[in-house]
């Protein structure tokens, strides 16, 4: 996982987002479906596809955090599922087999 960014709270992605989009890539480690959007993520970022810093919110280490992102931006919670955040605001979203690199909105 080291291609990822670990936030410490919901505060410090929404600050980032206003200095640059970020994506938000929420990850559940006992899921299938996840494992294989973490592969194509991490390649994505690896081939730098994926031009947004990729902030990973591990579902079941992070649950509170989750639950935040779901309220603060009214996107019911899924797993996996990546949110772009930009100025504050969540303009994209996708979840389980939804999640391909090549549909992220580009900068």
């Amino acid at each position: 996982m080291k291609n990822f960014l670990y936030p410490t709270t919901l505060s410090e992605i929404i600050e980032h987002s206003v200095k640059e989009p970020v994506l938000v890539f929420k990850h559940s480690l006992t899921c299938l479906i996840s494992a294989g959007a973490y592969i194509r993520m991490n390649h994505g970022i690896e081939k730098k596809l994926i031009r947004y810093p990729v902030y990973i919110v591990i579902v079941q280490e992070e649950r509170q955090l989750s639950n935040e992102i779901e309220q603060v931006f009214g996107i019911i919670h899924e797993s996996p599922q990546i949110i772009l955040i930009k100025n504050k605001q969540a303009i994209y979203d996708a979840s389980h087999s939804d999640i391909q690199v090549n549909d992220i909105p580009s900068k």
